[in-house]
């Protein structure tokens, strides 16, 4: 299973919001099912990281809420055991197997 990876580039929420949006339609119109955001880290954007990151969850949860996509995880679901990373976990197997999710940071996956 492959799935798509996206680099965010917006420094500002509203940037963010807008970039989130754009990509989210692209993997569904390109017949993704699985997209992975990586969030640039905390150095790179200072004390816009905390801002950023809660107004991505934000959009994310209103997306989850108008039907757009089926759920979202981030880190702390995988060390939490949270219902929606052990979907995540249990419908794609290969694509933890394949990769380091568990030990990298910034980043939130997206079940469209």
């Amino acid at each position: 299973m492959q799935y798509k990876t996206i680099n965010l580039k917006g420094r500002e929420p509203g940037e963010l919001t807008t970039e989130v949006m754009f990509e989210i339609a692209s993997a569904r119109a390109d017949g993704e099912e699985l997209v992975k955001f990586n969030i640039p880290s905390e150095e790179a954007l200072g004390s816009f990281y905390k801002k950023n990151l809660n107004e991505l969850k934000r959009t994310f949860k209103k997306m989850k809420t108008a039907g757009q996509i089926q759920l979202f995880a981030m880190k702390n679901s995988f060390v939490e055991s949270s219902t929606e990373a052990i979907f995540l976990m249990n419908k794609y197997p290969t694509v933890f197997e394949d990769s380091d999710f568990l030990n990298e940071d910034g980043y939130i996956l997206v079940k469209i």
